[in-house]
């Protein structure tokens, strides 16, 4: 969709973008859904305290076309 490359990495077996969002340490997006809810519900990392979502924030600063 963005023209970019997306993977999915493991170690040891664990897959270190579950284990991130699990710990509060990065957002779902399009996966990773109930890890996050986890995260959440633990209050751990981004939601431990006030946090905007990017997405949420860009829409609400949209880009300004530079001249």
């Amino acid at each position: 969709r963005y023209g970019r490359l997306l993977a999915l990495c493991r170690v040891r077996g664990i897959d270190v973008g579950a284990a991130m969002v699990r710990e509060g340490r990065a957002v779902a997006f399009g996966a990773y859904e109930i890890e996050e809810a986890e995260a959440r519900a633990r209050y751990v990392g981004l939601w431990g305290g006030e946090f905007e979502r990017p997405s949420d924030w860009r829409a609400r600063h949209p880009q300004r076309t530079q001249r």
